[in-house]
């Protein structure tokens, strides 16, 4: 993607994370927690995670969004 390097945190999870996490049947959250779903801005006790995956209610992981400009240990 042209420009990618600059993109904003935002960016990178609206137009790259989101896709993928759809294509994989991470679905957005409602008021139904069965199957596999996702809750976005996941309040935390370090702060607010991007993404708080669960399956029927459990949690199995939470991911961070950066920029792509940032490298992993800046996470």
């Amino acid at each position: 993607m042209p420009g990618g390097e600059s993109q904003s945190e935002w960016l990178t999870r609206k137009q790259r994370i989101d896709p993928l996490l759809d294509t994989l049947g991470w679905k957005k959250a409602t008021r139904s927690l069965r199957g596999a779903c996702r809750f976005e801005e996941y309040e935390t006790t370090s702060g607010p995670a991007d993404y708080h995956l669960c399956c029927d209610s459990q949690v199995l992981g939470i991911l961070e969004a950066k920029k792509l400009s940032l490298g992993p240990q800046n996470g």
